[in-house]
């Protein structure tokens, strides 16, 4: 029995400790300190290999990186251990657009997917819609813009500084 104990005590301070890591990284994260921030999700990913959550942090942060590859694989863990996490299908969609020659279907794999879970991200359906578009399928397309549309995708427009 107390053995079990035990490890029921470590596996939670692993979890807890785990958690600080996370909360900083996301802190250093939002600061865009990448760098930083890639170090604490990953320290974070060794004491909790099975949590979706922080393989997801670890994927996206490499993306900021220019490192698609690699962000892929973590996407890929975080969908296996949650398949449902409608934000690592989006955001594994952005890493196969962001390869040097883009997995064009991959891509839309990814989007599809997320929006059969969540039908509402508007920026979702707006990329579909220029997949949707480059691969030629029309209708398919402005079905996709209407759908972003719908659901409060607006075109961002950059502010002009003053001169």
């Amino acid at each position: 029995m107390e053995i079990g104990i035990f490890d029921v005590q470590v596996e939670s301070f692993s979890r807890d400790l785990a958690l600080a890591y996370v909360r900083r990284g996301y802190a250093m994260y939002r600061k865009t300190d990448y760098t930083a921030a890639l170090s604490e999700f990953l320290e974070a990913r060794r004491l909790c290999p099975d949590d979706a959550y922080v393989h997801y942090l670890v994927g996206k942060t490499l993306l900021k990186f220019g490192r698609p590859r690699e962000a892929q694989a973590a996407l890929k863990e975080a969908l296996r251990l949650g398949p449902t996490f409608i934000d690592a299908h989006y955001q594994l969609g952005l890493a196969y657009l962001a390869e040097q020659r883009p997995m064009i279907a991959k891509a839309r794999d990814a989007f599809e997917a997320e929006l059969a879970v969540y039908s509402a991200h508007a920026e979702a359906w707006h990329r579909l819609a220029r997949i949707y578009r480059d691969e030629g399928h029309r209708q398919r397309a402005v079905e996709a813009r209407r759908r972003a549309a719908i659901h409060g995708y607006r075109k961002r427009t950059v502010p002009l500084k003053a001169l």
